[in-house]
């Protein structure tokens, strides 16, 4: 945990939270709590600051916080992923807090499993436990959005309004192209929505519909990965390019 990540309903006060969660707990074990100790901290969707330990009672830990008001950069870089087995898509969510995705949007496609919808971690919210594991990994605070889709065609329909130029990738095996052959490559700093695919990768009638939607296939080198690999790699490789705009 590089940061502890806050939420409104933490707060007892305004300047105050009293943790009692897992957070807690590592706040005890790894960050050996005591009273005056400051750790690094940041408010979903809002900056990141500090905060010092001022009470412990068994295993609540008062914290006095001093976080700025102030808006996270929105993210450049959006995922549509076909929806994988719920093991999967618990790392998959992990990783996505880590890089700081501005949405994810899960979909159905030809080998996404029926069954994959009904998944406790689509119900209730039960995702956001796994997002943010990842934004404390990485020390983020912009909460992406998640949102399910029936089909490819909705995601294809909102492509405008959602992702405004941006930078349209999809990840295929066997392509000759790799990031170095996109406009990201050469301008670094513009938006990105990319697509990874299911175990066993997209049907070629799915990668014909990216296509037509203006989507460039590209590979991610010589192996095959599994999914949670592949978004890895991707966000990984975007991310370097995107640095170059900096």
């Amino acid at each position: 945990m590089n940061l502890v990540l806050l939420f409104p309903g933490d707060f007892t006060d305004p300047t105050h939270v009293t943790l009692t969660d897992y957070r807690a707990e590592h706040i005890r074990e790894i960050h050996r709590a005591s009273v005056g100790k400051t750790l690094k901290m940041g408010l979903v969707n809002s900056g990141v600051g500090e905060g010092t330990i001022t009470h412990i009672q068994g295993s609540a830990i008062t914290i006095e916080v001093r976080i700025p008001d102030v808006r996270p950069e929105t993210p450049r870089v959006s995922l549509i992923l076909a929806l994988p087995r719920p093991q999967t898509l618990k790392k998959v969510l992990e990783t996505a807090g880590a890089f700081g995705l501005r949405k994810v949007v899960l979909v159905a496609t030809e080998r996404v499993q029926k069954s994959f919808f009904s998944s406790k971690l689509l119900k209730d919210k039960s995702w956001m436990k796994h997002l943010r594991l990842g934004m404390e990994q990485g020390g983020r605070t912009y909460l992406p959005e998640i949102s399910v889709e029936p089909s490819l065609k909705p995601c294809f329909q909102n492509l405008h309004d959602h992702f405004p130029g941006a930078v349209r990738l999809i990840a295929h095996p066997g392509q000759e192209a790799s990031l170095w052959e996109t406009p990201l490559a050469l301008e670094g700093s513009r938006n990105v929505v990319c697509a990874v695919g299911p175990e066993g990768g997209w049907v070629d009638q799915e990668v014909a519909l990216f296509r037509d939607a203006g989507f460039q296939s590209i590979r991610l080198g010589d192996t095959v990965h599994r999914v949670e690999n592949a978004v890895t790699a991707l966000l990984a490789q975007i991310e370097l390019f995107g640095m170059k705009g900096r």
